[in-house]
């Protein structure tokens, strides 16, 4: 099956290495001369900057990237649609259309998530579709198990879910929290959910 390494392909674009190379203090000092009062201030830019450094300052490191991005998008250093695609908080989104079987997405290492969430179907029992695969808000193998449960909606296997369970997905199907303790299967998940 078919992935985008890198690039556009039917409107979707795919990355597969994160977006920018730059440290969180890089991105905070380019910013830095939108905040200070004269010809070039910013106000979204500045707030948005001030609640990064807080957020940051806590170790709260998802926020401050969240407030980060923000700041990027308002002094439009990045489109809006790369902030969607890099929001930490942006909820991970599947769908699955007729057409040629292939797998976009706009995190890193599609190919490698397509792998790994594959294997962890097939390990558990369930089919992966073949089809058209397109995923957004992806940020890597920390969303491989809202991956697979999406397809399980995308194709009417289980109900949407308000909140999905969480946990790290492994090739063998298994569901570990951030300990690398197990919090069951992607079967389990499975039979409790299923339409």
């Amino acid at each position: 099956m078919g992935g985008c390494a890198s690039g556009t392909s039917g409107g979707v674009r795919t990355i597969t290495d994160t977006p920018t190379a730059e440290t969180f203090e890089a991105r905070i000092s380019a910013l830095a001369p939108l905040t200070h009062y004269g010809p070039n201030y910013n106000r979204g830019a500045a707030d948005a900057l001030g609640d990064a450094r807080l957020f940051q300052s806590r170790g709260e490191s998802d926020a401050a990237e969240h407030y980060l991005l923000v700041a990027e998008a308002r002094a439009e250093r990045i489109s809006f649609d790369e902030f969607e695609a890099r929001d930490p908080f942006a909820r991970v989104s599947v769908t699955v259309t007729d057409g040629r079987p292939a797998w976009m997405s706009d995190g890193p290492g599609a190919i490698e998530q397509r792998d790994r969430v594959r294997a962890a179907m097939l390990n558990s029992g369930l089919a992966s579709p073949l089809k058209r695969v397109e995923i957004r808000h992806s940020h890597g193998a920390s969303d491989d198990l809202a991956i697979a449960l999406g397809l399980l909606v995308a194709v009417g296997e289980m109900p949407a879910m308000d909140s999905w369970p969480k946990g790290s997905l492994e090739l063998d199907g298994s569901i570990r929290d951030e300990t690398g303790f197990g919090k069951g299967t992607l079967r389990g998940v499975y039979e409790r959910y299923r339409k």
